[in-house]
């Protein structure tokens, strides 16, 4: 009797030993993850968190995150506690798994798990197919759902889905197409892309071919010696399209429905001044300018496109209001002095596509007489009104010699005739 209960407990000593872990273990860990029929799970993040030691106050640590091959497996191995006293060692291991924003979360003990520890999701199968308009695989296009992405190998791509609505998305060269499905079950879905050609001419104003940049989506193409680009099996009909010449750049997005062929433009003449016209007033002169911008593909005269400067009384310049008056036509004010003798302007003239011209201009300002006469009245000065008799005008010089000239003329002929009368 005594002999069986020594054998019982030493059988429970045996277990309790075997059933925890001491300080200092050293654990591995196989990790599976598993849909709804228990088939592999491919792109699931898992990590791991478990005791260092307390002695030391190193505390826990978590590893770095894993994600699950396409056997749904991950590996962590030569997990090691560094405690030294078994009264403070914790065996517990916790495992967090996130798929597709779900989080499950698990703890095992160490040394006494399982050798392959599952986590069963609530996730189905979709099957993708990736075709043309014509119904042919396409291979090496990236499928997304949600975060995880496959590449298509003979146009099918194989993802797990948690249950509920998924967007499916897929990218292949510049095209992209998605769908919106809900998941109840192993669904096959089928994405479809279409292929389009693209002509793009670039030219300027005056019609000759443009060696230009153009970039549609991600790639990036050269215009030929004839300014053009020929594209073939574009996917998608709406592509951003940017035309870059030298510092210029247009942007277009077009729809490869409606149209394949485009021609693009770049005003590369400067805008024309037809006239300036300066209208003074009393306190200011009004500079009226008239400026076109012409061309086969003119880009407009720019808003704010017309600027006046002008050189104040001190020898500053300035910035003149600009407005425009009508179609075609921008009135400047610029203010004037009684000091000031003339006016010394510029005016500049931009179009959309930033060519522009510039026009310099002086006008000068009408003086008042110059009146030097004075007078010894009372206040001492000046009498404008007053005219000065010290100066005889040239006008009545020039008549008074003439008169002269002919009363001589008569005497003379009068005194000659009675000579010859009295003979």
């Amino acid at each position: 009797m005594k002999l069986l209960v020594y054998l019982v407990f030493l059988l429970i000593i045996v277990n309790l030993s075997f059933a925890a872990c001491k300080a200092g273990f050293t654990d591995n860990l196989t990790i599976r993850t598993l849909d709804k029929s228990l088939r592999p799970v491919e792109g699931a993040n898992v990590t791991i968190t478990y005791q260092l030691d307390e002695t030391t106050a190193k505390g826990y640590y978590t590893a770095p995150v894993k994600t699950t091959n396409e056997n749904g497996i991950v590996n962590y191995t030569n997990i090691k506690n560094l405690e030294t006293f078994d009264s403070k060692v914790d065996c517990d291991i916790g495992i967090n798994l996130t798929f597709d924003k779900k989080k499950i979360a698990k703890k095992v003990e160490a040394l006494a798990h399982q050798q392959v520890i599952d986590f069963v999701l609530d996730a189905y199968r979709i099957f993708i197919k990736v075709i043309d308009e014509k119904g042919k695989p396409i291979d090496n296009a990236l499928v997304w759902i949600n975060e995880r992405k496959k590449t298509s190998k003979n146009g099918t791509v194989e993802l797990a889905a948690l249950a509920g609505e998924t967007r499916v998305y897929a990218k292949y060269l510049d095209g992209k197409t998605e769908q919106v499905i809900e998941v109840i079950n192993d669904t096959t879905l089928t994405l479809q892309f279409t292929f389009y050609d693209l002509m793009i001419s670039v030219r300027d104003d005056k019609d000759i071919p443009l060696q230009s940049t153009i970039k549609v989506g991600d790639s990036t193409y050269q215009t030929n010696d004839e300014g053009e680009l020929s594209l073939t099996k574009l996917v998608g009909p709406y592509k951003n399209v940017r035309i870059i010449y030298e510092s210029k750049e247009k942007v277009l997005d077009i729809d490869l429905t409606s149209h394949n062929r485009y021609l693009v433009v770049f005003d590369n003449s400067k805008p024309t001044i037809k006239n300036v016209n300066v209208i003074e007033e009393p306190d200011k002169i009004k500079v009226v300018i008239t400026a076109v911008d012409e061309g086969e593909g003119p880009s407009g005269i720019a808003d704010n496109g017309v600027s006046v400067h002008y050189v104040t009384e001190t020898g500053a310049t300035k910035k003149a209001t600009v407005y425009q008056s009508k179609k075609g036509e921008y009135t400047s004010e610029i203010p004037i002095k009684p000091t000031m003798t003339e006016v010394v302007f510029t005016v500049e003239v931009k179009d959309n596509e930033k060519n522009r011209v510039i026009a310099e201009g002086k006008h000068v300002l009408p003086q008042p007489e110059n009146l030097d006469n004075k007078t010894s009245g009372q206040n001492g000065g000046n009498l404008p009104n007053t005219p000065n008799t010290g100066d005889i005008p040239m006008h009545f010089i020039i008549g008074g010699i003439l008169i002269l000239m002919i009363v001589i003329y008569v005497v003379y002929r009068y005194v000659f005739k009675k000579k010859g009368e009295g003979e």
